[in-house]
């Protein structure tokens, strides 16, 4: 069970991306690399708070973690595919 409670930070992590590179939309090309940035920090900072709030209810420390791992895996690959193979994002980016 604790596994799935740290696989459910996917339900913060993919909107956060979603606004990401909404925000990646509006902003300058010049911005890019700093709209990246925001997002790993951001990552890091919803994943982190995930973990010490559960803490306190969470039984097994380390199944937890790996779920908070998995979810990590699986938003990198959403983000992988979603960044390189949608044609207007590959433009925001200056991918040629």
């Amino acid at each position: 069970m604790e596994f799935f409670i740290g696989l459910g930070v996917l339900v913060l992590l993919v909107p956060f991306f979603l606004l990401v590179v909404w925000l990646l939309k509006l902003l300058p090309s010049e911005f890019s690399f700093g709209v990246v940035a925001v997002m790993l920090f951001g990552d890091g900072a919803i994943s982190g708070l995930w973990y010490y709030g559960g803490l306190s209810f969470v039984e097994d420390i380390p199944v937890f973690r790996l779920g908070i791992s998995a979810a990590f895996a699986i938003v990198t690959i959403f983000k992988v595919i979603y960044l390189v193979v949608n044609p207007t994002t590959r433009e925001l980016l200056n991918f040629k």
